[in-house]
């Protein structure tokens, strides 16, 4: 199994990301200056996988009091695209892999071209507080809290 394809929106400090890898490349190689973004890919695999972050946020209190003092914090969502936000409008964080599979992984699996799909997502409301508020979200009928 390998990462087809990346897409990103919203989360951390990647806005509208899509990232194709194509079949034939053996490895690929993350070269770049500091804080340019190289962690933050790996972040935003991890959490799509896992729905935790490879490195170390601040835990949403500590994160909510930062914010409420003036201060920037990273949080899981683009702060720039939460501060475009109007009162009332809702920011999607995304992070979707797509795996493609070698016809032995294929086994007991019924997939189109082989391909596997995973994706995460919160969704964040800008209230009047300029504070997000972390929606609920239903799985059938079972609720989702974040």
């Amino acid at each position: 199994m390998r990462i087809k394809r990346i897409l990103i929106k919203n989360f951390r400090p990647y806005k509208d990301v899509q990232l194709d890898i194509d079949s034939n490349i053996k490895r690929v190689v993350l070269l770049g200056q500091n804080d340019i973004g190289k962690t933050e890919l790996l972040n935003a695999i991890y959490w799509c996988i896992w729905g935790k972050a490879l490195t170390k946020l601040k835990s949403f209190p500590e994160w909510k009091r930062e914010i409420k003092s003036g201060n920037k914090v990273t949080g899981i969502f683009n702060n720039s695209a939460f501060d475009d936000l109007k009162e009332g409008e809702i920011l999607h964080v995304c992070v979707t892999l797509t795996f493609e599979l070698d016809k032995s992984e294929l086994h007991d699996v019924d997939l189109d071209e082989g391909l596997l799909e995973l994706s995460r997502s919160i969704f964040l409301e800008k209230s009047s507080d300029t504070m997000p508020r972390f929606l609920k979200l239903f799985n059938d009928s079972d609720e989702i809290d974040f």
